[in-house]
């Protein structure tokens, strides 16, 4: 299931994966992820910065990264396990369920 901002005005969305995914685990959990996600980044624009270095990091390693890309990376990082969390606790059932960020293309 996925969660999107009225007007589309973030330039991704969060998604909630796993078994038996109900409509609050994404309204309520997956808003409170990407309001923790957001507090802890601060704009639209440095989630996606900091998401995207992580997603380098994981694809291609450190050595492809320089000093300031791994600091967002590790933004991320941080960001991603507190948001989780926090959100988590929102789940109807928690077992097996993830917060996943999608990139508009």
């Amino acid at each position: 299931m996925t969660f999107e901002t009225a007007g589309g005005a973030r330039p991704y969305v969060i998604e909630v994966h796993g078994k038996e995914v109900t409509v609050q685990d994404t309204m309520v959990a997956g808003f409170m992820y990407r309001i923790e996600l957001e507090s802890q980044l601060g704009t639209a624009a440095r989630v996606v910065q900091c998401f995207e270095a992580w997603t380098r990091l994981q694809h291609e390693g450190p050595a492809s990264l320089h000093g300031l890309e791994l600091d967002h990376a590790a933004s991320w990082l941080q960001a991603h396990q507190q948001a989780r969390q926090q959100a988590k606790q929102f789940f109807l059932s928690p077992s097996g369920k993830t917060f996943v960020l999608r990139l508009y293309q």
